[in-house]
C-alpha cells in the first residue's frame, strides 16, 4: 500500500519546492490547485506560465506506506530548511484503491453548456458504486447471521465467552494479511491510540452481545442505529467539529426516534435497551478514534490491532463465565467469528467503493433481516412502535451522512458517520 500527504507551503514557488522534493525517497510529487475551477487558470497558452504558489496551490507526495508519515515530514523539514509544515490531508492508499485514486484525479470537465469532457472510465466508477452496494447487502445478511446465532447461543453459553470466541474466531478472517505482509500491518507509532480503540470495543461488544441475549433482535437492530448521534455529538468536543442547526435538529429527532422505539410511557424500560444504547455511545467513542487513526494507519493495521487486543480484553470478561464448549458449540461459534469478521471487510471495501451517503442506505437492511429471522426462528414481531422508531433513528443517520458528505467535499475531511459492524 502507500501513504499520499497534502502540504500548504504559504511563501514559496511550488514548481521549485516539487523540483527539490523529488529527490527524496520518495513515489512521487504532485501540485494541486486550491481555486475553484472559475479561479483556476489550468487552461492557458503553451507559451504562457503558470504561477503556482503556496497561497494558491498545494502540493501532494506519494511515498510507501512501510514508511511513517512523521520520518517524511522530518525528511521534507531538512531538505528544504525550514520548521514548520501544515499538513492538509493524510490517505492510506491501498492496492485495490489506487486505480480509483488515480481516475478520481481527473473528473469530467465542462467546457460550455453545450460541450462535456467525460472520461471514459466514468462508467468502471459506476460499476465500482455499485459493487460497493452489493457488498454492504452482502455484509448486512453476515451481520444479521451473526447477531441471530449470538442469541442462538445464549441459552447455553453467557454472551462474554461467546464474544471472545467471536474475536478468537475472528482470526481465521485476517490470517492471509500476516501470511501476505508478515508484521507490517503492526507496524506504528500510534499503539496507545489502537489500545483504546480496542478497550472502547470491547465494552461496546459486551453490552451488545448482552442485549442481544435479553432484547428481541429487531430492538437490537433498531437502538444500534443510534451510534452515529452519539459519534456526531462528541466530534465537537474532541475533533472540535462545528455543527449547524440542521444536523442538531437530525440529531434530535434520531434521539425521539430511540424514546419511542423503547416506549417508556407504554412499556416498562428493558434492559437490554438500555446495553443496547450504551453499546452506540461507546461505540461512538470507537468511530472517534477511527478517524483520527485514519489519518495515517491503513485498514489493514487498525483492524489487525483490533482483533489482536481484543482477544485477551474480551478473555478476561469471559474467564468469569467460562464453561468449556462442546463440539456443536464451536460450530455456531465459528460462524459468529467468520460472519462478523468477514462483514466488517466486505463493510470497510464497500465504503471504499462508494460514498458513505450512497452505501449507508443499504445497512436498513440490518433491520429487515432483523425481522425476518426474528419471527422464523424465535417467534418476534417487532411492534409498531420499533418501526416507526427505527425509521426515524435511521433517516436522522442518513441525513447526517449527507451533510458530511457535502461538508467533506469542501474541507476533505474524513467522513465520521458510517454504518456499525459489530
Amino acid at each position: 500500500y502507500w501513504k499520499n500527504i497534502t502540504i500548504a507551503l504559504p511563501g514559496h514557488d511550488l514548481k521549485e519546492i516539487a523540483d527539490q522534493l523529488i529527490e527524496l525517497n520518495i513515489l512521487s510529487v504532485s501540485i494541486q490547485d486550491l481555486r475553484d475551477k472559475k479561479e483556476s487558470d489550468w487552461f492557458h497558452y503553451y507559451n504562457e506560465s503558470i504561477k503556482m504558489s503556496g497561497e494558491t496551490h498545494s502540493i501532494s507526495i506519494l511515498y510507501d506506506g512501510k514508511t511513517l508519515s512523521t520520518d517524511i515530514i522530518q525528511d521534507i523539514k531538512n531538505h528544504l530548511k525550514i520548521d514548520k509544515i501544515h499538513i492538509i490531508s493524510e490517505k492510506i492508499i491501498e492496492d485495490q484503491d489506487w486505480l480509483l485514486v488515480s481516475q478520481s484525479q481527473f473528473s469530467g470537465t465542462k467546457i460550455s453548456n453545450n460541450l462535456q469532457i467525460i472520461p471514459p472510465w466514468q462508467k468502471i466508477k459506476n460499476k465500482s458504486v455499485l459493487n460497493g452496494i452489493g457488498l454492504m447487502i452482502i455484509a448486512t445478511m453476515l451481520f444479521s447471521i451473526m447477531h441471530a446465532t449470538i442469541k442462538h447461543m445464549s441459552s447455553s453459553m453467557h454472551p462474554f465467552e461467546t464474544a471472545f470466541c467471536r474475536n478468537l474466531f475472528g482470526l481465521i478472517v485476517i490470517a492471509p494479511w500476516f501470511i501476505k505482509y508478515g508484521l507490517e500491518p503492526l507496524k506504528t507509532k500510534k499503539i496507545k491510540l489502537h489500545m483504546a480503540r480496542s478497550f472502547f470495543n470491547v465494552i461496546a461488544m459486551l453490552s451488545f452481545f448482552y442485549s442481544l441475549s435479553i432484547t428481541p433482535l429487531a430492538d437490537v437492530a433498531s437502538l444500534a442505529f443510534t451510534a452515529p448521534l452519539f459519534a456526531s455529538i462528541l466530534a465537537v468536543f474532541f475533533l472540535k467539529e462545528i455543527i449547524g442547526i440542521k444536523r442538531i435538529i437530525a440529531i434530535i429527532l434520531g434521539f425521539i426516534g430511540a424514546i419511542i422505539v423503547i416506549d417508556p410511557v407504554y412499556s416498562s424500560i428493558n434492559n437490554g435497551h438500555i446495553f443496547t444504547l450504551l453499546s452506540a455511545s461507546v461505540w461512538s467513542v470507537s468511530l472517534i478514534i477511527i478517524k483520527i487513526l485514519g489519518r495515517t494507519e491503513s485498514s489493514v493495521t487498525i483492524t489487525s490491532y483490533m482483533v489482536i487486543i481484543m482477544i485477551p480484553l474480551s478473555g478476561i470478561a469471559a474467564l468469569f463465565y467460562w464453561q468449556t464448549p462442546t463440539i456443536n458449540d464451536l460450530l455456531f461459534l465459528m460462524i459468529i467469528g467468520i460472519s462478523g469478521t468477514a462483514a466488517q471487510m466486505l463493510l470497510a471495501q464497500a465504503l471504499r467503493q462508494g460514498d458513505t451517503s450512497i452505501i449507508m442506505p443499504f445497512d436498513f437492511l440490518k433491520l429487515v433481516w432483523a425481522v425476518g429471522i426474528g419471527y422464523l426462528f424465535f417467534f418476534e414481531v417487532p411492534s409498531l412502535n420499533t418501526w416507526l422508531g427505527s425509521i426515524i433513528i435511521f433517516l436522522s443517520t442518513l441525513y447526517i451522512a449527507y451533510r458530511e458528505k457535502v461538508l467533506s467535499d469542501k474541507t476533505k475531511i474524513k467522513n465520521i458517520t458510517q454504518p456499525v459492524d459489530q
